[in-house]
């Protein structure tokens, strides 16, 4: 559920995705119309979430990675 700020967020989202402004747009809205913008808005935030645990979790993997090497390089004998 969203809350009264977010529910501005993303009636502006979808304004600006149908490249209209905010007050020219929200006059033309329903009920039903603001309840699925919502609801999309909701799933985008999602995915951005999503998106950025992932960029994360990648960014931690790699940083892991590049520790083991330094320890492996490290540890080996040079002759």
């Amino acid at each position: 559920m969203l809350k009264e700020s977010q529910k501005l967020d993303a009636i502006a989202w979808k304004a600006s995705k149908e490249k209209t402004s905010y007050g020219s747009y929200i006059i033309s809205l329903t009920n039903d119309e603001k309840e699925k913008i919502y609801d999309e808005y909701e799933l985008w935030i999602k995915e951005k979430e999503e998106e950025e645990e992932k960029r994360l979790l990648r960014g931690r993997l790699r940083a892991s990675m590049q520790k083991e090497k330094e320890k492996n390089t490290r540890n080996r004998p040079v002759w």
